[in-house]
């Protein structure tokens, strides 16, 4: 389906918003401050976007489908049912690096319970589960891999690698004499090996 293509300024107020949102919730972005920072009359906010809760959709439907979208191209130009879930893991880890404002809006809407977060947005991170679903149940017909729960295992990924990267700012205000936070890719690789440790027969 192709996407429907928006104004260079709607363009300009999401990328504002979705800072916004990142940093302060949905309940904390005000509107008048976007206008403020997005050097744009509010009007132009409401005849874009029509309300708040719109553009917070718009925003989070926008951020996740460019990660979700990167990690599903890269599991299917892969071959072999472990590497894929490697690729997985790895690509969604270096995704949400690259855009951390997506696992700081994510960490937030699921201290809230996940309620908040509007349908489209749900429906695009339930396209990675379904793809890890997909490679599970391969690896399991292949006798490769355990039968473990797909969600719990969907979520020990999701989860460990977004308080990774959005724990970072908290991690380096500690002062410690020698460095002991591990690197993206060490970080990467830990959480691969817990999860291969509980599926690999």
């Amino acid at each position: 389906m192709t996407e429907k293509k928006i104004s260079k300024t709607a363009t300009h107020i999401l990328c504002e918003a979705t800072q916004m949102f990142a940093q302060n919730g949905f309940e904390g972005t005000i509107m008048d401050s976007l206008a403020e920072q997005a050097q744009v009359n509010k009007a132009s906010i409401y005849y874009h976007f029509q309300d708040k809760a719109n553009l917070y959709e718009q925003c989070m439907v926008r951020l996740f489908k460019q990660v979700i979208d990167k990690v599903i191209e890269a599991i299917n130009e892969t071959t072999g049912t472990k590497e894929k879930l490697t690729k997985l893991i790895c690509t969604f880890a270096k995704q949400v690096a690259d855009n951390p404002h997506m696992p700081a809006i994510l960490m937030r809407e699921f201290a809230d319970g996940g309620m908040n977060i509007p349908v489209p947005a749900r429906e695009q991170m339930q396209r990675i589960f379904v793809k890890l679903k997909e490679i599970l149940t391969q690896g399991e017909k292949e006798k490769l891999f355990n039968s473990i729960d797909h969600f719990s295992t969907h979520i020990m990924i999701i989860g460990s690698v977004c308080f990774f990267v959005t724990s970072q700012p908290m991690r380096k205000s500690i002062k410690t004499d020698k460095p002991t936070d591990p690197e993206l890719n060490e970080a990467i690789e830990g959480v691969a090996s817990i999860i291969f440790n509980g599926l690999l027969k």
